[in-house]
């Protein structure tokens, strides 16, 4: 909180149109948190996520989640990490196959090389390879291996994690 005061005073190098936006911040936190209050998380709002208590918690209440990047950036500096993986869900995705002693080339080349591989099948950025990850139903023309990677995790995978885990699915 000290932070982002010391970014709204008159002499703080700040340009005023960030000043701005900063202060409207903190009038926003000084509203939500000290006294007991607190951020409130929940899943998605999918009722199966809900239901099943499972999947990314979003902040309900005024957080660092709902800030631009570059001000959560500055607030949290040296006191939260922001830390990514690069190809997390492939990632994980790979791991998972390699459990049940599954593989798929398509998830082996986006992860040794995504450029040669967006090349390959013709995808213009890795949302694309992630949407075809991510949908149940894979669109129309994918290439043969792209075919191969989505029919490995939704008719082979999933079944069995199901089966295993039936409390997730």
């Amino acid at each position: 909180m000290d932070v982002l005061k010391d970014l709204t005073k008159k002499h703080s190098g700040v340009p005023q149109d960030i000043k701005k936006q900063l202060k409207a911040y903190h009038s926003l936190f000084n509203l939500s948190y000290g006294d007991g209050k607190e951020t409130v998380y929940s899943f998605t709002n999918k009722k199966r996520n809900q239901e099943k208590r499972f999947g990314r918690l979003y902040a309900t209440s005024t957080s660092l989640q709902g800030m631009k990047k570059d001000f959560r950036s500055a607030l949290a500096a040296g006191v939260l990490q922001d830390i990514d993986m690069v190809a997390a869900a492939p990632s994980i995705f790979k791991t998972i196959l390699s459990v049940y002693n599954l593989n798929s080339k398509a998830l082996d080349l986006y992860l040794e090389n995504r450029d040669e591989a967006l090349s390959k099948y013709k995808l213009k950025e890795k949302s694309d390879f992630l949407r075809i990850i991510f949908s149940e139903h894979p669109p129309q023309g994918l290439h043969p291996e792209l075919m191969e990677m989505h029919k490995t995790l939704y008719n082979v995978l999933y079944p069995q994690i199901a089966a295993d885990y039936p409390v997730i699915v």
